[in-house]
């Protein structure tokens, strides 16, 4: 019998990846979620909070008791997985409604994250750090302030700003703004 922490993690995936890549990234996602989600700039709490809440629509929409999903679940810190899934889930839910694993992916592309299959981490002995270091260096704020190269979000036009200093949140509805435009 699968525990909740399994169903929960099953169920993520689920959000943002059909069975394909379920099978292809699963490594990926396990990296991911292993990681802890820490923030720099305090807006980016939000998405703490929202990588959070995401266990109680799980719960919601597993039909699982949620003191059950809070005795699992929360002693465990926000993962860099929760995070980015829940982002991808809210960006969704305001322009298209129908695929968060759209967003996921994108985000994964940018941070150049989407390369790591399961082959190719079982082929490289620096994968897992290279990935650990891909996370660290987005939660800290390491990446390009002009394009948002190693960020969720490669921007065209960053307003005159630097990036680094700009939360997730703001940078993904510039993203969103830039991609509604092409479409």
């Amino acid at each position: 019998m699968q525990t909740i922490r399994d169903l929960y993690f099953d169920w993520m995936m689920d959000k943002v990846a059909n069975a394909s890549k379920k099978r292809r990234y699963s490594r990926l996602f396990r990296i991911l979620h292993d990681h802890p989600f820490e923030y720099v700039l305090s807006l980016d709490a939000n998405r703490e909070s929202d990588g959070i809440d995401l266990r109680y629509l799980f719960a919601y929409e597993s039909e699982i008791d949620q003191a059950a999903v809070a005795t699992e679940l929360d002693s465990d810190p926000c993962s860099f997985l929760e995070m980015l899934i829940a982002m991808a889930i809210r960006m969704d839910g305001m322009i298209f409604d129908d695929d968060p694993g759209l967003w996921f992916w994108d985000m994964m592309d940018s941070m150049g994250l989407s390369q790591w299959t399961n082959k190719e981490i079982e082929g490289d002995w620096y994968a897992e750090d290279d990935i650990h270091l891909k996370i660290q260096r987005c939660m800290e704020r390491d990446f390009d302030p002009n394009t948002g190269e190693g960020s969720p979000f490669i921007l065209e036009d960053n307003r005159g700003q630097n990036l680094c200093a700009i939360e997730f949140w703001c940078m993904a509805m510039w993203h969103t703004t830039e991609v509604a435009k092409v479409v």
